[in-house]
C-alpha cells in the first residue's frame, strides 16, 4: 500500500489484486464487501473493505460482518500454491456514521498516539477486562515506557463515526516512534481496544512484526481495512514454495 497521510484509503480504487484474487477463489463481489485473507496458519494477512459497485475502497465497515445474525464463516482454498483462509461477505447493508469527535477539547500530546489520559481499556460485556499474555506490553505502550521488539498498529476512530488514522509505531526506551506501515504486515494475534468519552474516540491496538512466523490461529474477519504490499503480491502472484516449515523451525507459534 502506498504511503499516504495516516494511511486512510477511503475513496481510492479497489486494488486490482483484490478483484483478481476473488476471481481465482470463485467468489462474486456485490455491493459493500468485506474480505479478510491470510496464509493458513501463518502471520501474513490483509483486510479489504470496499464498495464494489462504485469501485471505491472504504476504511471500515461500522456494522455486523455477516447476514441474518450469522457471522462470516471462513473458507479454505488452495490458490497458486498457497493454502488460504478466506473470510468474505458481500451485499452488506450501508451504515450511516453518526458519531462526532469532540474538537472543543485539545489532545494531550504527552498521551500520543492516544488522545489523553482519559482513555480507558474497553471492558467485556460481563464487566471484566480483556486479558492477554501481552498485557504488560500494552500497558507499557499506553504509558510510553520500556522497549518492545515488535510494533503496534493503532487505528483511531470516532465512536460510531469515521476512521481518523491507521499508523504503526515502535516503542524504544520509552519513546514512541511512527514507522513505515509497509514494514510491519505480520500479525501477532492479540489486541486491545480503548475508548475515550472526553473526545468520543475509539482506539484499536494490535501487535505487528516485520518478520513472518507460524501461527496457531486462522485469520479472523476484521471491520477495518488493513493491508500492505506483501499480501497484495501473494494475492496476485502466489508462491511455488511452502515456507511454513522454515518459519516453524525459526520461530515459535503464537
Amino acid at each position: 500500500m502506498d504511503n499516504i497521510t495516516n494511511n486512510i484509503v477511503k475513496g481510492r480504487s479497489i486494488p486490482h489484486q483484490v478483484t483478481l484474487f476473488l476471481t481465482k477463489a470463485k467468489l462474486t463481489p456485490s455491493g459493500i464487501c468485506a474480505l479478510t485473507v491470510g496464509k493458513d496458519y501463518e502471520s501474513l494477512a490483509g483486510t479489504f473493505i470496499f464498495d464494489f459497485k462504485n469501485n471505491k475502497m472504504l476504511d471500515h465497515y461500522p456494522g455486523f460482518l455477516g447476514k441474518n445474525g450469522q457471522r462470516i464463516e471462513p473458507i479454505y482454498k488452495h490458490i497458486d500454491g498457497i493454502k488460504w483462509t478466506i473470510n468474505f461477505a458481500s451485499d452488506l447493508q450501508p451504515k450511516e456514521e453518526t458519531g462526532l469527535q469532540n474538537l472543543a477539547i485539545k489532545w494531550n500530546l504527552q498521551s500520543y498516539p492516544f488522545c489523553c489520559i482519559d482513555c480507558k481499556q474497553e471492558r467485556l460485556r460481563n464487566g471484566g477486562n480483556r486479558s492477554t499474555t501481552k498485557d504488560s506490553v500494552f500497558k507499557n505502550f499506553f504509558n510510553s515506557s520500556g522497549t518492545f521488539e515488535h510494533a503496534f498498529c493503532v487505528i483511531t476512530k470516532v465512536q460510531y463515526g469515521p476512521v481518523l488514522s491507521r499508523n504503526i509505531f515502535t516503542l524504544k526506551n520509552g519513546n514512541i516512534i511512527k514507522v513505515n506501515p509497509d514494514s510491519y504486515e505480520h500479525l501477532l494475534n492479540t489486541f486491545k481496544a480503548y475508548t475515550c468519552s472526553t473526545h468520543n474516540l475509539y482506539f484499536v491496538v494490535d501487535l505487528r512484526s516485520d518478520k513472518p512466523h507460524a501461527s496457531s490461529h486462522h485469520v479472523k474477519p476484521k471491520n477495518d481495512t488493513d493491508y500492505g504490499p506483501q499480501i497484495l503480491n501473494l494475492m496476485e502472484n502466489g508462491s511455488d514454495t511452502d515456507e511454513l516449515i522454515k518459519m516453524m523451525n525459526s520461530s515459535q507459534i503464537n
